[in-house]
């Protein structure tokens, strides 16, 4: 009924076009560790913060958060509490 005369050919459709868009490692990396420092100054108190407040504030899981403190490498994390390592 002239229902596919409508599709593209697949000839037409370059599925390689989205790749130029899509971050780097190093990119996202940048990203995580800079969401992370913004969360931590939101809710940081007395030099602490809850794990579970920054959970909370990047809409992640407390696992999530973890890793990503223990990949920023700048921050201790004790008892659901992190914060920043003083610099000695």
């Amino acid at each position: 009924v002239g229902v596919l005369k409508d599709l593209t050919p697949e000839s037409e459709y370059d599925w390689r076009r989205n790749f130029s868009k899509r971050k780097t490692n190093e990119e996202r990396k940048k990203d995580r560790v800079s969401s992370i420092e913004t969360a931590y100054s939101a809710g940081e108190i007395d030099g602490k913060c809850s794990i579970a407040d920054i959970a909370e504030y990047l809409g992640v899981t407390e696992k999530t958060v973890r890793n990503r403190l223990k990949e920023h490498g700048n921050f201790w994390i004790e008892d659901g509490e992190c914060g920043l390592k003083s610099k000695q």
